[in-house]
């Protein structure tokens, strides 16, 4: 009787099956191991009641013992389906435009440090769709 029971437990995200699906949802890695900067990130879409929310970003740069997040942001998204977003951390403002491209991902990071004795870079990336 309680198999019966779990055949019609509804799952609580039923309603984001109908939304559909976004290019750039996913988690998404930096292969190039050397690089300190961006080691991957997480893209989400909300949904709610079938309705399309916003697209929602996780940024992870290299730190040890485990990876540094920045924090979930809203991404915009530009004329060209890109997403745009900027994380406000503790030493720099990190804006990123991320393009997708099937399988893999290209991501332009901009930093703009806090101190004004560090230089600003922008630095591009290629990440691949990591498997869950």
């Amino acid at each position: 009787m309680l198999f019966a029971a779990f055949l019609f437990v509804v799952p609580e995200d039923a309603d984001a099956q109908n939304c559909p699906a976004l290019a750039q949802e996913g988690h998404w890695e930096n292969v190039r191991q050397e690089t300190n900067v961006l080691s991957r990130i997480e893209i989400v879409r909300d949904c709610e009641a079938g309705e399309e929310g916003p697209v929602r970003i996780r940024a992870f740069e290299k730190c040890h013992p485990r990876d540094c997040s920045w924090g979930w942001v809203t991404a915009g998204v530009d004329d060209r389906g890109r997403l745009i977003a900027k994380f406000a951390t503790f030493t720099a403002d990190r804006y990123l435009i991320v393009e997708p491209m099937n399988l893999r991902m290209r991501v332009d990071l901009a930093l703009d440090f806090r101190d004004d004795e560090k230089k600003d870079t922008f630095s591009s990336f290629v990440l691949v769709k990591r498997a869950r």
